[in-house]
């Protein structure tokens, strides 16, 4: 599935676009737990478009 860069960027973008979505709302309501897993989310898919070629 992360065979190429488009693939790789797609997953990327998808995965901080839906971390975004439900990040405010999760904060809002005060469930840590799920915010912070959505942050490292982002974060991991960051990371996935650095590190690779």
């Amino acid at each position: 599935m992360l065979n190429n860069k488009f693939n790789r960027h797609l997953t990327a973008f998808v995965a901080i676009a839906l971390a975004s979505i439900f990040l405010y709302p999760l904060a809002e309501a005060g469930l840590m737990m799920y915010t912070w897993s959505l942050l490292a989310l982002a974060v991991m898919a960051a990371l996935l478009t650095l590190l690779t070629k």
